[in-house]
């Protein structure tokens, strides 16, 4: 059962939260909403620095307002004031466009993560710190669980994952919320209310009133935290086992210049079910370039589905799924036919871009003119080989997916084939894919 007189957090409790957790970096920004949950952390982190005679890492603070309640401002106002009384730095981010009529959560924490990690990139943080909780952990589960998630899914929210190059922490995941009030109200420091909390139209609200239930039964959130962290030391046990098949001596995936995997069906097939739907889903992830997870009941059906048999012919995830013309033993990956991206991409000298999910595009400040990020396709391809250049060897499909540079109607350079129009200097631009 849930501990009815939660104790505040002290010194010694705040140093375990931290000291490690926080180590690895120079800058943190906080999250914080002015609920209990994040304004605890927010006090709590500037106690523990404070306490070691100086901040461990620099600290600064900011409130997302997603503009979707009348009281959202007010509400990012008096965490400004919190963040001035601390005399630490606050910014107020605004999550600003339309916003969609369903799925508005999901949306939501998208659009706040996006930017929470463009601010912390701005201000020169290395880390977005996050005030998830014990009580999360255990609603995110149990959702997940719901959904039929796998390994991955049931080890719940990480305490340190890296998206773009930037760390998201949660050093509150071990800690119940009734111990986060706790704390609260030994400082007398006040919080904001949410009503969407209450809200039982949202999915998390109607699990959070149900586990006064599950907990009767012994179903309590730190069990489920302790489950959810022994699913992760498992899954980070398949993940190492995964990676070392993906190594090119391992014969069994190979990934050529045009963005085109190569699988050796039977030598996939020597591995047990889970690494080979690793091995799938880590493939079709970086040729597919969709930013998404890929759907593992689609990707078991195609598989296991047809009781491992070569699924040629079959996309998912963007990614087509093609026999090999050299060998039966082989079977290709390569970018969906017709679902390249539109030419919207522009590219100003010195500047970088992120070309279909797939590959990092650079300009160099040298180039004398902007130029468009588009897919080489059919057009492209026929021009450049009417320039002289000899076709590759490889899938149409393929080579229609690759990144060229255009200016007007003319393409201009594909680096990936060496091609280069005058006066276009080829150093100008360099291009790498996200697996690389």
């Amino acid at each position: 059962m849930a501990n009815l007189h939660p104790q505040p957090l002290n010194a010694a409790d705040l140093d375990g939260l931290f000291a490690h957790a926080f180590a690895p970096y120079r800058h943190l920004l906080l999250a914080v909403s002015g609920g209990a949950d994040s304004t605890a952390l927010l006090h709590l982190v500037v106690t523990w620095a404070r306490a070691r005679g100086a901040l461990a890492s620099s600290v600064s603070v900011a409130t997302v307002d997603h503009g979707l309640r009348s009281g959202s401002a007010v509400e990012a106002t008096a965490v400004a004031r919190m963040a001035v009384d601390l005399d630490v730095p606050h910014a107020v981010l605004m999550w600003t466009g339309d916003k969609p009529a369903t799925g508005i959560q999901a949306a939501a924490r998208t659009a706040r993560y996006t930017l929470l990690r463009a601010h912390a990139a701005a201000i020169g943080a290395d880390a977005v710190v996050l005030a998830h909780t014990q009580d999360d952990q255990a609603e995110t589960v149990l959702m997940r669980l719901a959904r039929g998630s796998g390994v991955d899914g049931l080890g719940g929210m990480a305490p340190v994952v890296v998206i773009d190059r930037m760390a998201i922490v949660r050093p509150l995941l071990g800690v119940p919320k009734a111990q986060l009030i706790a704390t609260l109200k030994a400082g007398r420091t006040a919080w904001i209310e949410d009503p969407s909390n209450q809200n039982t139209a949202f999915e998390r609200v109607r699990w959070r009133k149900a586990f006064a239930h599950l907990e009767g039964l012994g179903l309590t959130a730190d069990v489920v935290g302790e489950s959810a962290r022994r699913l992760r030391r498992a899954a980070a046990a398949l993940d190492e086992t995964t990676a070392r098949a993906l190594v090119p001596s391992a014969g069994i995936v190979a990934i050529d210049a045009f963005g085109v995997a190569t699988v050796h069906w039977p030598r996939l097939l020597e591995h047990p079910a889970e690494i080979r739907l690793r091995i799938l889903t880590w493939l079709i992830e970086r040729i597919g370039g969709a930013g998404v997870p890929v759907p593992l009941a689609r990707l078991e059906a195609m598989t296991e589905g047809l009781e491992w048999r070569q699924p040629t012919g079959r996309t998912l995830g963007r990614v087509m799924f093609a026999a090999d013309s050299a060998s039966t033993d082989h079977v290709s990956l390569l970018r969906e036919p017709g679902h390249v991206p539109p030419r919207v991409q522009t590219l100003a000298p010195g500047s970088s871009c992120v070309f279909d999910g797939r590959c990092h595009v650079t300009l160099s400040s040298q180039c004398p003119q902007a130029v468009t990020v588009a897919a080489l396709g059919a057009e492209g391809l026929q021009h450049i080989i009417q320039s002289g250049m000899l076709k590759p060897r490889a899938p149409v499909d393929a080579l229609h997916a690759l990144p060229a540079l255009w200016t007007g109607d003319h393409v201009v350079a594909v680096p990936h084939l060496g091609f280069a129009s005058v006066p276009f200097d080829a150093a100008w631009v360099t291009v790498r894919w996200v697996w690389e």
